[in-house]
C-alpha cells in the first residue's frame, strides 16, 4: 500500500514537472542554451558498463536498454530531464533500466547537500522517492544555504522515510560521502562537460533529451 501511495505521488510530481517544463526551458535557455536543446552530437563510450556500476538503478538489471544519467539536483535542465525520464520509465518498465549518478557542480551552493540528502534517503531504502521529490519540488532551492536542511526534512516526511532522526543525523554529517565522490570522479574520468549527461547503451549525449528523442533511441535498440 505504501509503495502504491508513493508511486501515485511520483506520477503527480512527474505530470507537474512536465506541465512547467516549457517555462523552465525558456528561462534556462537564456542562461545555458547548449544544455537544453537536443544535442545531436554524440560520443561512443565503449566501456560504458563500468560507468553503470555504483549508480542508483531502477528497472531490470538485464534490461535491453540502459540509460545512465550524470545529474545535479540544482541543475534546471536536469529537473526537466527527470520528468521526461519518468515518462520513459513508465512506458518501458521491462525494457529500460535507468541509472543515476551524482555530479553536484561546484558552483551550485545547494547541490552537494541535496546529493547527500538523497544518499541519506537511500540508506533507508528510499532513494528514488526522495530523488524524484528533489526534482519535483523547488522550495528547497529558495531556502538560505545554511537553512536548507529543514526543507529536506519535509521532503523526507513526504517520501515516507521512517527514521527521520537518523536521516537528520546523516544529513548533518560533514564527512564526504564516498558514493558521491566516486560518482564525481567517474564523471570527470568520462570527460563529461555539463549536466545532464546521458549514456544510452554506450551513446553519450550532453544536454537535455526529451522523451520523443529518447523514445526514438530506444526503438533503435530494441529488437
Amino acid at each position: 500500500m505504501v509503495d502504491r501511495i508513493i508511486d501515485s505521488v511520483t506520477v503527480i510530481a512527474a505530470l507537474g514537472a512536465l506541465a512547467i517544463a516549457g517555462v523552465v526551458l525558456f528561462q534556462y535557455s537564456i542562461e545555458r542554451p547548449s544544455l537544453l536543446v537536443n544535442n545531436n552530437e554524440e560520443r561512443q563510450v565503449l566501456d560504458w558498463p563500468r560507468y553503470v556500476e555504483g549508480g542508483r538503478q531502477t528497472g531490470p538489471v538485464d534490461a535491453v536498454v540502459t540509460i545512465l544519467e550524470f545529474g545535479d539536483y540544482e541543475c534546471s535542465a536536469c529537473r526537466v530531464q527527470e520528468a521526461h525520464l519518468e515518462v520513459i520509465r513508465r512506458r518501458y518498465p521491462n525494457d529500460v533500466n535507468l541509472v543515476y549518478r551524482h555530479w553536484p557542480l561546484p558552483y551550485h551552493d545547494r547541490a552537494y547537500v541535496a546529493t547527500r540528502a538523497a544518499e541519506c534517503a537511500g540508506a533507508q531504502g528510499q532513494f528514488w522517492p526522495f530523488h524524484r521529490l528533489l526534482y519535483a519540488r523547488d522550495h528547497w532551492l529558495e531556502a538560505p544555504v545554511d537553512e536548507v536542511q529543514e526543507p529536506f526534512m519535509e521532503l523526507a516526511e513526504e517520501a515516507r522515510i521512517e527514521d527521520l532522526e537518523g536521516f537528520r543525523t546523516c544529513l548533518d554529517d560533514p564527512t564526504p560521502v564516498s558514493a558521491i565522490e566516486d560518482d564525481i570522479a567517474a564523471a570527470e574520468q568520462l570527460g563529461a562537460i555539463a549536466t545532464p549527461t546521458l549514456i544510452i547503451n554506450g551513446r553519450m549525449f550532453t544536454g537535455f533529451q526529451d522523451s520523443m528523442s529518447l523514445d526514438s533511441l530506444i526503438q533503435e535498440i530494441l529488437p
